[in-house]
């Protein structure tokens, strides 16, 4: 499945870790916020608190899809290697590019090669993606950076050569 991210939805630094959310077109960006705060809720990581407490600030409206009632968490599996919600029949998982591959796949669903290329490039940055999928479909991506490598950056594209 070929298909492309829209455009960037968050990109604001509350803690060590900056997330940027990417979304499929298809799906809006507070769908996407709602879910990726919605899986990541009870991470207790130190990645998964900077994820939830950015999304959340950034998207003031999740707040509604957390009260909800019907919501169940569904912890992380080792044999699967995806975590996430089910929520108003709705199935919701994250994980690594490979794990939500694997799982689309084995539901006969599709899997964009965006992911793909997306994972290889912040791979090679020292970044770490994950996908979000509802219902065996990708939504977005989640890449995490961490601040260090946001400093780094900054430097490098500013010209300043550090000892």
């Amino acid at each position: 499945m070929n298909a492309e991210f829209t455009e960037k939805v968050i990109t604001k630094q509350v803690s060590k870790w900056q997330v940027s959310c990417q979304f499929f077109a298809g799906t809006q960006p507070e769908e996407l916020a709602a879910m990726t705060a919605l899986c990541y809720k009870d991470d207790d990581s130190d990645v998964g608190q900077a994820v939830y407490k950015q999304v959340c600030q950034q998207y003031l409206n999740t707040d509604s899809f957390l009260q909800n009632t019907g919501c169940r968490r569904v912890g992380y599996n080792d044999k699967t290697g995806l975590s996430g919600v089910n929520i108003d029949g709705n199935i919701i998982r994250k994980g690594s590019v490979d794990a939500v591959q694997n799982y689309c796949l084995a539901l006969g669903h599709a899997f964009p090669d965006a992911c793909i290329v997306a994972e290889k490039t912040a791979r090679t940055l020292g970044h770490k993606t994950e996908v979000i999928c509802k219902n065996g479909r990708v939504i977005g991506m989640v890449t995490l950076v961490l601040e260090q490598a946001v400093l780094s950056k900054n430097k490098k594209n500013e010209n300043v050569l550090t000892a």
